[in-house]
């Protein structure tokens, strides 16, 4: 698996893109992720996983940050085990949370082309 710090660095002609922090890989996280991978599979193209490398809420309120459930190279691990081809984990910053919707997702199209996104 591939991982970038940022979604310029990915570049597959397309893909099949699910987002999310994925604090521990859980069940849930776990069904969405594989739903994914069959989606590009289907199209051939990279499934790719956007995430970040802490949880939103260390930045935003850190006392309300919750406790890792896993250390970022464990995900990582997790995300591999599910075949995922590439994961972009963004650091999340100030500036990046202070950061306009439509320009972020100007910005992940552009860069990932994806031809699904599965939330």
């Amino acid at each position: 698996m591939r991982v970038y710090r940022e979604e310029s660095e990915f570049t597959g002609a397309a893909s099949v893109v699910t987002m999310g922090t994925f604090d521990g890989v859980h069940a849930g996280h776990r069904a969405l992720i594989r739903r994914a991978v069959e989606r590009a599979r289907a199209l051939d193209v990279p499934a790719v996983v956007y995430t970040y490398d802490r949880n939103p809420l260390a930045v935003l309120c850190p006392q309300r940050a919750p406790v890792p459930l896993m250390t970022l190279a464990e995900k990582l691990d997790a995300l591999e085990k599910l075949g995922v081809d590439c994961a972009i984990v963004r650091g999340f910053t100030r500036e990046f949370a202070d950061m306009e919707a439509d320009v972020f997702l100007q910005r992940v199209f552009a860069a990932l082309r994806p031809l699904a996104i599965v939330v």
